[in-house]
């Protein structure tokens, strides 16, 4: 991505901090990133979040709360240490939209969710605790409203995912 686009989106991001309208069907970000889907680009943001479980998915979060998975292209592990870094990701754009059905199965079989992907979490035995200490309904039902939130927020029936698979990774 060029500079240029880099500013592009940047200012998208300042739109929707200043506050944009929730009539849209998502927000100024991933309005432009829906466009980018299948090309190379760069994005800022702060790495909220190293998945502790396999350490092969970073939760990034931009400037405006979008937030976009992070993968690697071999399949590799990234360094904990990341956690809460400021960094320049580039790499391609892909996108995976999950329907109000998904979401709605997950839920009725009791399946709790990885908060970088929304889709079942891979760690059984993570889950198996979280029933054993009581805490898994809670989480579910709390995962499951803020999914729900956002399609009637945005006025969809599915949930983006966007997903950049790495080329290069900066710390800024």
């Amino acid at each position: 991505m060029k500079r240029r686009e880099f500013l592009k989106l940047s200012v998208f991001a300042g739109i929707a901090l200043a506050g944009c309208s929730n009539n849209s069907k998502g927000t100024p970000v991933a309005h432009y990133l829906d466009s980018k889907v299948g090309k190379d680009i760069n994005l800022e943001g702060q790495i909220v979040h190293v998945c502790p479980i396999e350490k092969r998915m970073i939760k990034l979060k931009l400037a405006d709360g979008e937030i976009i998975r992070v993968i690697n292209p071999d399949n590799s592990v990234f360094d904990t240490e990341l956690n809460n870094k400021e960094v320049r990701v580039s790499g391609r754009l892909s996108l995976d939209k999950l329907s109000r059905e998904e979401i709605a199965k997950n839920f009725n079989e009791k399946k709790l969710l990885c908060h970088i992907s929304h889709k079942p979490c891979l760690d059984e035995k993570w889950v198996a605790n979280r029933w054993k200490d009581g805490s898994a309904e809670k989480m579910l039902k709390r995962d499951n409203n803020k999914l729900l939130m956002r399609m009637k927020e945005y006025k969809v029936d599915f949930v983006r995912v966007f997903t950049i698979t790495v080329g290069k990774l900066t710390m800024l």
